[in-house]
C-alpha cells in the first residue's frame, strides 16, 4: 500500500490516451453488463480509476465483479509499451507493484478473490509472459515452478522469458536468494493475467466493443462509435478524480452530458388483481373463454 497520498491530477493521468481507451473498453462492459475480458468470468459491476490512494498497487484501473469491495476484483496496470526483460525499468516497476500486492494481499490472491492484470499492447514478450502465467497457475506452490530446469518447458524462449521475470522480481524485491526469488516469481505469475489489448480506433478490442454497443447505441439514437468515444471522454474526466463508477452512475452521466437515455427499466410482472387486456381470435363454432387465470382440472395457465 502506498505510504503517501498522491494527487492523480499531478501524476500524468490526464492525456494518457492508451490508458483511458482501455478504461473506455471496461466502461463499455459495465454499461452492457458484459463479462470482464480477463481476470474472472463475471460481469463488470463497478470500475474504479487511479486507485493508488485507495491502496491498490496495480492502480490504473480496478474492476469489481460484485458491488462489494470484498468480492472478486482485479487490479490492472496499463502500459502502452513494456519490454518484459529483467533490465527494463518499466517492467521492474510492474514487478515491484506485484511484489507489494503479494505481500499485502496474499490471502486474497490465494483464494482467487483478487487478481493482478497487466494490460499492454501487442508484444512477443507478452505472449510468452502470458503462457508462463498459465503454467504457473497449474502448479501447486508445494510442487514449485521452474521452467528453466524441467519439462515441458522445452521452448527456449519461455525459459528465457522466465529468467527475465526472475531477474526483474529479484531486483524489485531486493532479493539475493535464488530459492526465495523462485517462490515469489511463482506466486506472482500464478496471480497475474496478461491482457494484450488493442484499444486504438482500428484495434481489435475497440472494434469488438463497437459491435457489442450496437443495440444500446441504436436504442439511444446514436452510433456505437459515438457512444464509445463518449465513454473515452468520460474516462478522461473520471481518472484524475479517482472515480468509482457503477452502471447507474454511468448511465446518468451519459444522459446528463450527452442526452442519451440508456436507463434500464425492468418490466414488472403483473400484480394480482390488476387488469390485463386479452385478445382472443375465435374462428370455430364452440365457446371461447378469456380470463386472467384459467384453471382446467390441475392445469393452471396464467395469462
Amino acid at each position: 500500500m502506498t505510504n503517501h497520498l498522491v494527487s492523480s491530477l499531478s501524476t500524468g493521468g490526464v492525456g494518457v490516451t492508451f490508458e483511458y481507451r482501455v478504461a473506455a473498453l471496461l466502461l463499455s462492459r459495465l454499461l452492457r453488463g458484459s463479462h470482464a475480458p480477463v481476470g474472472f468470468q463475471l460481469p463488470v459491476r463497478r470500475v474504479a480509476l487511479q486507485q493508488r490512494n485507495a491502496g491498490y498497487d496495480f492502480d490504473d484501473i480496478v474492476v469489481f465483479g460484485q458491488q462489494s469491495t470484498a468480492g472478486p476484483r482485479m487490479q490492472i496496470q496499463v502500459k502502452h509499451r513494456v519490454n518484459t526483460t529483467g533490465a527494463d525499468s518499466e517492467f521492474i516497476k510492474v514487478m515491484r507493484a506485484a511484489v507489494a500486492v503479494c505481500t499485502q494481499h496474499s490471502e486474497d490472491l490465494r483464494d482467487g478473490s483478487l487478481r493482478m492484470v497487466l494490460a499492454a499492447g501487442d508484444d512477443d514478450g507478452l505472449t510468452e509472459l502470458s503462457e508462463l502465467t498459465r503454467w504457473a497457475m497449474s502448479r501447486s506452490k508445494d510442487v514449485g515452478f521452474d521452467p528453466t530446469r524441467a519439462q515441458p518447458f522445452t521452448n527456449r524462449n519461455l525459459a528465457k522469458r522466465y529468467t527475465h521475470v526472475a531477474t526483474a522480481v529479484a531486483t524489485a524485491a531486493d532479493l539475493n536468494s535464488e530459492a526465495e526469488t523462485m517462490v515469489l516469481v511463482h506466486q506472482i505469475l500464478a496471480a497475474l493475467r496478461v491482457w494484450q489489448v488493442q484499444p486504438e480506433p482500428d484495434g481489435q478490442d475497440w472494434r469488438t466493443e463497437l459491435d457489442g454497443l450496437t443495440d444500446l447505441a441504436a436504442r439511444a439514437g446514436c452510433k456505437s462509435s459515438d457512444l464509445l468515444e463518449h465513454l473515452f471522454v468520460l474516462a478522461q474526466g473520471f481518472g484524475p478524480r479517482e472515480a468509482v463508477i457503477d452502471g447507474d452512475q454511468l448511465r446518468g452521466e451519459l444522459h446528463s452530458q450527452y442526452g442519451l437515455d440508456l436507463v434500464t427499466r425492468n418490466q414488472q410482472s403483473p400484480i394480482e388483481g390488476s387488469s390485463i387486456a386479452i385478445t382472443i381470435n375465435h374462428t370455430g363454432s364452440g365457446t371461447a373463454m378469456g380470463a386472467n387465470n384459467i384453471h382446467i382440472k390441475n392445469f393452471n395457465a396464467g395469462a
